[in-house]
């Protein structure tokens, strides 16, 4: 029972037949789904920029450590995220708030000054009379 070989060459037609008319196919509507897409929002989700300090909130605070970690400059920003020095990805601007800033007011010798320890995990705060 011997079959004769399979000849490829209408298998071969076929296919390239196929592909040529999935390219047309894909030529003529790639750019009706374009149009079709919404286009992103060109404001910023955010008001940070370059040389704030902001704080990030932890993903999962225990109860030990607080919600924010300390102060960081933020060094670039997207039109959603943030790059902030000492985190090696980008946050969401969601996960971030503006860090306090505490200056004397205008007639007074006294200054605050706040202090966050890393590996503690507190803030320590001075008061300095000028």
């Amino acid at each position: 029972m011997s079959q004769k070989p399979i000849d490829l060459t209408q298998l071969q037609e076929l296919q390239q037949n196929y592909v040529q008319h999935l390219f047309t196919f894909l030529s003529e509507y790639s750019q009706q789904v374009i149009d079709a897409l919404p286009s992103p929002g060109q404001n910023p989700l955010h008001s940070f920029q370059p040389g704030f300090y902001v704080l990030v909130r932890s993903l999962k605070p225990s109860q030990s450590e607080p919600r924010y970690g300390p102060p960081n400059p933020v060094l670039l920003v997207t039109r959603t995220a943030v790059k902030v020095k000492r985190q090696p990805q980008w946050i969401h601007a969601s996960r971030i708030k503006a860090a306090p800033m505490q200056l004397p007011l205008s007639g007074c010798d006294i200054i605050m000054l706040t202090l966050y320890n890393y590996f503690s995990g507190c803030y320590h705060r001075f008061q300095s009379l000028c």
